[in-house]
């Protein structure tokens, strides 16, 4: 996948861009109204147990579909791309 996209990634876009997500898994808030948009030279992403990168991480993978808001990795929804 990386090679794939690698080879069409335009330097403008954003690599990671989530705005207004939410993630309900019944009835438990897992994200609520995360905005974050992640450049070059992040390399961690660090927060306290419960606290929601699980849950982020399979959103930004598209293993996840956020209840709302969007998830764009390199501009493309992970949900949808078919690589």
């Amino acid at each position: 996948m990386i090679g794939v996209l690698a080879d069409t990634i335009n330097p403008d876009i954003v690599p990671l861009w989530c705005k207004k997500v939410s993630k309900w898994h019944g009835n438990f808030l897992g994200l609520n109204d995360v905005s974050l948009e992640l450049r070059p030279g992040i390399t961690a992403l660090l927060g306290s147990n419960g606290s929601g990168k699980s849950t982020l991480m399979n959103l930004i993978a598209g293993q996840l579909y956020p209840d709302t808001g969007f998830v764009r990795v390199y501009g493309i929804d992970p949900w949808t791309w078919q690589g």
